[in-house]
């Protein structure tokens, strides 16, 4: 899956284990501006320094966001969602917190890095401190299984 995403950006450096640095595809990158990362549940995290989005940058080489993620689990034989109700697996949930979670760490660690950040990482981590709290409200509320 990683290779797949790697193969098609040019200027791909290795900085570390399961992160590269690469040039933007969505924009005229001169220097490395994205951020590509593996977690170890085999998520695929993009970032561009530049600003541009996760969209354009997938677009950009022809992927979507599913990309970005390993295959899920088929449901267990038998199950059936009920309808109407706004009911989401735990196991959804908790990989929805460790996203927005990731997506804050990146900015945290630019910031501690010296890196700097923009107007957009800002209101980017900002944006996954909201979608945590409404994970944790929702989970306080028992509509979760």
């Amino acid at each position: 899956m990683i290779d797949s995403i790697l193969s098609r950006l040019k200027g791909v450096r290795k900085t570390g284990a399961g992160k590269w640095l690469a040039r933007c595809p969505a924009h005229n990158d001169r220097s490395p501006s994205l951020s590509v990362r593996q977690t170890d549940d085999g998520r695929i995290l993009v970032h561009d320094f530049a600003g541009c989005s996760v969209d354009d940058v997938l677009t950009a080489v022809g992927l979507g966001i599913k990309d970005l993620f390993p295959p899920r689990d088929p449901p267990p034989k038998g199950y059936r969602p009920r309808l109407g109700i706004p009911e989401h697996r735990a196991r959804d949930l908790i990989d929805l917190a460790a996203r927005e979670a990731t997506i804050c760490a990146l900015v945290v660690t630019d910031v501690i890095e010296g890196r700097g950040t923009n107007v957009a990482d800002c209101s980017r981590a900002r944006r996954a401190v909201e979608v945590i709290d409404g994970i944790r409200q929702e989970v306080n509320h028992g509509r979760h299984r």
